[in-house]
């Protein structure tokens, strides 16, 4: 099943809270709105996020090197699994990264 309802958009500065929460509720060392919060909008840093009506309900964030991208983290929130919101973000995020020139991503 693919969910449709669906907004993909690279995350900013102002998501860091809901990067967050998030995060937290899907890894036991997670980063802090603070360390979100620093990195959001920089060149080096690309983050997309997938939203419901309800807010941001999963997210990727990778290092930007050259012409490659490191992914650091992809999370899905627990009761959303399985909807190919995951497989959507991706290829959203893949899409943005050769936008920026990225020929590469791992």
């Amino acid at each position: 099943m693919v969910d449709t309802d669906l907004e993909l958009r690279l995350l900013e500065p102002s998501d860091a809270g809901a990067l967050a929460v998030l995060e937290a509720m899907v890894f036991p060392d997670a980063w802090d709105v603070d360390q979100f919060g620093q990195l959001l909008g920089q060149d080096r840093f690309l983050a997309v996020g997938a939203f419901k009506a309800s807010g941001l309900c999963a997210y990727l964030t990778a290092y930007s090197v050259a012409a490659e991208l490191e992914i650091v983290n992809v999370a899905v929130a627990p009761a959303l699994r399985g909807r190919g919101i995951g497989r959507a973000l991706l290829l959203y995020f893949l899409e943005q990264g050769r936008k920026r020139g990225a020929c590469r991503a791992v």
